[in-house]
């Protein structure tokens, strides 16, 4: 899985923090096909990925990944959520 997360970097005022996309690693051809070789890589598309926004800043999820204490991928992943929330 590949994330993508968008700011709005400005000059004067304060970052804003967009959104952001993930794309499964399966869904990028020549990733899963590991015989793939770059000439079938011609005439690729764009793909579009749903840009998203977590609005609530105590979601029931966070809420219950903040009680992992043992769980540091969530503590980070909480940590995170938390200073988007702080650029808004």
């Amino acid at each position: 899985m590949i994330g993508f997360t968008v700011m709005d970097h400005d000059v004067i005022t304060a970052n804003d923090f967009a959104g952001e996309a993930f794309l499964a690693l399966g869904n990028i051809p020549g990733v899963a096909d590991i015989g793939t070789g770059v000439e079938n890589f011609h005439g690729l598309k764009p793909v579009e990925l749903i840009l998203m926004q977590q609005h609530q800043r105590n979601h029931p999820i966070l809420q219950i990944l903040e009680y992992r204490s043992g769980d540091k991928v969530a503590a980070e992943f909480v940590k995170k959520q938390k200073q988007r929330f702080a650029v808004k």
